[in-house]
């Protein structure tokens, strides 16, 4: 009889836990999908890294001496292409608030937030 009463919140329970882990999984792929993008798309970029917390806030860094030397004017038109890409690798239907886009000098870095970045917000449309 208690088991009968138990096994909706365990299977409460179970649907939570792989729920969460189907999120992380996903936004794991989209992550290794945006960084092999922006190679392509960006072949003199030495490195990037990609993060996103909580589901709904992206960050990119750019590292790369040549496009973190480019003008403000530039950058600000490489933010809206990757804010582009984001929208084509998360889709959507994604949880996606905010992002920003860091450009920094430093190539070898992994760094989320390095000392000479320069950012730029991307703009997420709203849903």
């Amino acid at each position: 009889m208690k088991f009968k009463a138990l096994f909706p919140t365990l299977f409460v329970a179970a649907a939570c836990i792989l729920s969460s882990c189907r999120d992380e999984f996903s936004n794991k792929e989209h992550i290794k999908q945006m960084q092999d993008t922006l190679f392509k798309v960006y072949p003199t970029m030495a490195g990037v890294s990609v993060d996103v917390k909580d589901w709904n806030n992206i960050t990119v860094v750019v590292r790369s001496a040549q496009l973190s030397s480019t003008t403000g004017e530039n950058k600000e038109k490489i933010t809206a292409e990757i804010g582009n890409i984001v929208q084509a690798v998360f889709g959507t239907n994604n949880e996606l608030e905010k992002g920003q886009v860091i450009f920094t000098k430093d190539e070898t870095g992994t760094d989320m937030n390095p000392a000479d970045g320069e950012r730029f917000p991307i703009a997420i449309p709203e849903k």
